[in-house]
């Protein structure tokens, strides 16, 4: 078994749902972007979390799938799921053994996937993985610096932006600057 698949299986995405999927590096270690689509005239909302797990062409994953559910009460009808560090690990620890967790081709698609977006969402959390450490304020400053306005649900005591699994599902989202 690869270190990017480690045997978390997908679930179901959302009857509706769209998907499609970019990766790249040996055996597609990387997962660039995941483009999800239920409504394809309304506009783009992205969310910029830390590492992909399981979610990908194939299926969905249970933080994806909370994703949806925000971007979906809040009016959009499409999803950009994008990481700071785009190898596929469930268990972040992998990461620290990984020569380059973030991938050659990750900020290129951080910044095409947030100018497709009309509303970014971050919630990378506190990484377990040491080699991640910073990895989230770094790829959201980036995005800042280029004049995307970015949002959280909630902060954490260091200044982190929850993970969207770990809020209640009605949290209303407010403006951040990393």
């Amino acid at each position: 078994m690869s270190a990017h698949d480690p045997g978390t299986k997908p679930i179901a995405y959302p009857a509706g749902v769209v998907p499609e999927a970019e990766y790249g590096g040996p055996n597609n270690c990387y997962r660039y972007r995941l483009h999800l689509t239920w409504e394809p005239g309304k506009p783009a909302m992205m969310a910029l979390m830390m590492n992909p797990s399981a979610a990908g062409h194939e299926g969905s994953d249970r933080t994806v799938n909370r994703a949806i559910g925000f971007a979906m009460r809040w009016g959009y009808g499409r999803l950009y799921v994008a990481n700071s560090a785009a190898y596929r690990a469930t268990f972040q620890e992998t990461l620290d053994t990984v020569e380059d967790p973030i991938g050659p081709g990750n900020d290129a698609a951080l910044r095409d996937m947030a100018s497709r977006s009309a509303f970014i969402l971050a919630g990378y959390g506190s990484p377990k993985a040491k080699s991640l450490h910073g990895a989230g304020l770094r790829a959201a400053r980036m995005l800042a610096a280029e004049g995307h306005r970015l949002h959280v649900l909630k902060l954490s005591a260091d200044g982190s932006p929850w993970h969207p699994l770990y809020v209640k599902a009605d949290t209303v989202p407010m403006l951040w600057e990393p």
